[in-house]
């Protein structure tokens, strides 16, 4: 489950909710861990876009 919520299949989502129903806390930390790759993303655009903006 290394995927955000949104691209999850059917299966994965009746899992996930399964998981988390079973291990409240594994629930808490997943939610964590997404919001941290929202900063990861934010990283990689801000880096790509240094890398092909033109030096004046």
């Amino acid at each position: 489950m290394y995927k955000s919520p949104d691209k999850w299949t059917s299966n994965q989502k009746d899992r996930g909710r399964i998981l988390f129903n079973e291990y409240p806390e594994l629930k808490k930390a997943y939610g964590l861990v997404q919001g941290l790759s929202i900063f990861d993303q934010a990283i990689d655009i801000k880096n790509s876009l240094h890398q092909t903006s033109p030096m004046v």
